[in-house]
């Protein structure tokens, strides 16, 4: 799903260098391993080599340069009202009570910025928001990519 987005985001911001691409899922060999089929005899790409257990066309995928992506979603986040802000993020104001506590605004280089709702969007550090929110446990599963 992530590059039907991809493909429709290329199109609404008119980056140029989207470019559409074939995709493969390629499961390697190991020792011990079943011999596959020659990379020629599974119509496979040249580039794919080595020890192959099997691969699969998975269709089209695309490769987009990062940094249009981006300059593009910030202007047209802009053209919308959003403003830029620079900065460390050293936590949120919320008002109410336990189970009924709603954002106010975040914590910027020391300055309150008030607000109706934060996104926390950290990555793997997404757990350093623990602190920030009472009883709010971010869920880290490790993953091998």
């Amino acid at each position: 799903q992530g590059y039907l987005l991809v493909k429709r985001l290329a199109e609404e911001l008119q980056l140029q260098s989207y470019a559409p691409l074939p995709g493969w899922l390629v499961s390697l060999g190991g020792a011990g391993s079943a011999a596959a089929p020659a990379v020629a005899e599974q119509g496979l790409p040249p580039w794919v080599d080595g020890d192959i257990a099997g691969a699969q066309s998975i269709g089209e995928t695309a490769e987009v340069d990062p940094k249009e992506l981006i300059q593009k979603m910030l202007q047209a986040a802009q053209s919308n009202g959003a403003e830029l802000m620079l900065g460390s993020v050293e936590g949120i104001t919320q008002h109410g009570s336990d189970g009924h506590r709603r954002v106010t605004g975040v914590v910027v280089d020391g300055d309150v910025v008030p607000c109706d709702a934060a996104v926390v969007a950290l990555g793997p550090w997404s757990v350093m928001a623990e602190d920030w929110f009472t009883g709010l446990r971010v869920r880290m599963r490790g993953t091998l990519g």
